[in-house]
């Protein structure tokens, strides 16, 4: 009896065929996808309010150049399994301050504000066989895992689907938070650079814990450094004028933070953007790592900036108050000066006074008695520096306390002042002897 299920050798054949056909067209697919998209968070665990990278890797697989390279990611903003815990900060994924956003994308536009949920991308362009980056500084606060998904990827080649990654805030790590007091200085000024370790979060002491911190090239540890922590043991190491720090050995107990604090200084303006290595420590037996921090210092430019150069004094002592100058104009002159600073106490520091006779004309042609200067002129792209020595303090103590009181008042004044003409004033504070050097064209008068 003829067994009808029975296929033909040829039939067998041309099923066979049909099937290596059907497997070669997709596999022949699935290789020549013109562009491909992905993503990751770098490190993939964090604990709250530490820092994470987001990086999109966009391949291009196409034979001809490929243009129009768009997206759009919307960060998640709850966790898809939150964990259990005390929240007291706002839940969700955003973007770091700062964001440090950057894409090797050719002629793309980035956009990822400081704070905000959404990265996206225009106008990129790829050759053949090249990649390009986009990379995006991002915290979250709330334990819980974020699965964050981006919209899709489109191009002159085509749509290539939507790229998707996971971050895990895990509150039982600490957290690892920075940030500079004040967050803006003249040159020369200083600012307390602040790292908090956050562990409010977790049930358990933290141990053992270790970071280290290398300042952008230019930012260096202030002289003298003042690096202390309250963290539980633990040894802030920090050299005045170097550009590098540690912390090691510290305790964070349950439910707690705890910080590490240095003093850090710029000579020249510039906006600094500094980023930690990753806090590490160990939970009962197990090691973990919490990602890192970042912050940025801004020191710009100024009109007019004033500074003590040599402080602290002991009681008694004398101190240097230098006031700079700067127009910023290319073109033309800066006429009309005008600013003044009282002589009363600092900071509740009584005692403060003049050691020495008033320069009479410090800003060139102008007017200058009880720090009041007017009328003065400065040459356009010219730069303009006097100093009033031997300002003295009959006030008591001495060190950190009294030395913050003085770095307080390193005022800006006219921040970023451009143009010419009309008066710039301003109040502030003290007095002495002149030096006033040409950096640029002109005459210093």
């Amino acid at each position: 009896m003829k067994n009808n299920h029975t296929l033909s050798p040829y039939k067998l054949w041309r099923q066979a065929l049909h099937t290596a056909l059907a497997l070669g067209l997709a596999a022949a697919a699935n290789a020549q996808v013109p562009v491909t998209f992905s993503k990751i968070f770098a490190p993939s665990t964090i604990g709250p309010g530490s820092t994470s990278v987001l990086t999109f890797t966009i391949t291009s697989n196409a034979s001809f150049p490929v243009s129009d390279l768009a997206f759009t990611d919307n960060l998640p903003s709850s966790p898809s399994d939150p964990q259990s815990g005390t929240f007291t900060l706002p839940a969700g994924i955003v973007i770091a301050t700062p964001s440090s956003a950057m894409t090797t994308c050719v002629n793309a536009n980035l956009s990822a504000p400081d704070g905000g949920t959404t990265i996206s991308l225009s106008g990129g362009t790829l050759g053949f066989g090249e990649t390009c980056t986009v990379a995006v500084n991002v915290t979250g606060a709330t334990p819980g895992n974020y699965d964050n998904t981006s919209g899709d990827l489109t191009s002159s080649a085509g749509n290539s689907g939507t790229a998707s990654a996971t971050l895990n805030v895990d509150g039982g790590r600490p957290g690892l938070i920075k940030s500079f007091v004040p967050s803006t200085i003249s040159a020369g000024g200083t600012s307390v650079l602040t790292l908090t370790i956050d562990n409010t979060n977790n049930p358990d002491q933290v141990r053992n814990l270790i970071f280290d911190d290398t300042l952008p090239v230019g930012l260096v540890i202030a002289t003298p450094a003042n690096a202390t922590t309250d963290c539980i043991a633990g040894t802030p190491t920090a050299t005045s004028g170097t550009d590098s720090f540690s912390f090691s050995g510290g305790q964070v107990g349950a439910m707690s933070s705890c910080t590490v604090t240095v003093d850090v200084t710029a000579a020249t303006p510039g906006l600094y953007v500094n980023t930690t290595g990753e806090l590490t420590g160990f939970v009962g037996s197990t090691f973990k790592a919490s990602g890192f921090a970042t912050a940025e210092l801004d020191v710009p430019l100024e009109f007019l900036s004033k500074s003590f150069i040599d402080d602290p004094v002991n009681p008694g002592g004398e101190v240097t108050l230098q006031f700079l100058v700067n127009n910023l104009d290319r073109v033309s002159g800066a006429t009309n000066i005008s600013f003044n600073d009282p002589l009363d106490p600092i900071g509740g520091l009584n005692g403060l006074a003049p050691a020495g006779a008033l320069p009479s004309s410090p800003c060139g042609a102008g007017i200058f008695a009880g720090i009041f200067c007017r009328h003065a002129q400065l040459e356009r792209r010219h730069t303009t520096r006097w100093r009033l020595l031997h300002l003295w303090r009959e006030a008591g103590g001495s060190g950190r306390r009294n030395r913050g009181n003085l770095h307080q008042h390193h005022e800006r004044v006219h921040r970023r002042h451009r143009g010419s003409g009309g008066n710039r004033q301003s109040s502030n504070r003290q007095p002495c002897r002149q030096l006033c050097t040409d950096l640029y064209q002109g005459v210093c008068g």
